[in-house]
């Protein structure tokens, strides 16, 4: 069992990892063609617009051009179909080559490919994992029994900040 929580917490850091690293090469060129085409826009308002049509260049920029009543032939020259094509072509390429680096960088191997790495070491890594798994369950098991007696005593925000100090461990 304690094997397996190790394993899920090595897996919420990966999953974690992958959330913060949204920010990737085709995603950094689409708000500069965003503030590029829509300067006179803020800045913030674009990003939002931008984050809530899930990060779609194509999606964010119908919508701005409907919204702002900018011809849409004066937004659409500055990419031809052809154009646009060989761009998201180019922005897709760099983004996997980005991502694959980014992953070559940052996921260690599970298992270490030493030779010489032994029977003992084996151990005493599945021993340090074990202690790791052991101690996040206690400190989460301390945080549930804190967050049950401010609910007790009627001090709900701090009841409410050790559940979520629980649902994000």
């Amino acid at each position: 069992m304690d094997m397996e929580v190790a394993l899920a917490l090595y897996k919420a850091d990966q999953s974690q990892w992958k959330q913060e690293s949204k920010d990737d090469m085709a995603t950094k060129l689409s708000k500069q063609m965003l503030y590029e085409t829509f300067p006179q826009l803020d800045r913030e308002v674009l990003m939002e617009v931008f984050c809530a049509h899930g990060n779609s260049f194509q999606q964010t920029l119908d919508v701005l051009v409907a919204s702002t009543g900018q011809e849409s032939e004066q937004v659409r020259n500055v990419f031809s179909p052809e154009a646009r094509l060989a761009q998201e072509k180019a922005l897709l390429e760099k983004a996997k080559q980005e991502s694959a680096k980014n992953l070559e960088l940052c996921n260690p191997p599970l298992i270490p490919d030493h030779d010489d790495y032994t029977k003992e070491q084996a151990l005493s890594d599945a021993d340090y994992y074990r202690a790791e798994a052991t101690r996040h369950f206690e400190l989460r098991n301390e945080c549930n029994r804190k967050a049950q007696e401010a609910h007790n005593k009627g001090i709900y925000a701090v009841a409410s900040y050790y559940s979520q100090v629980v649902s994000c461990s």
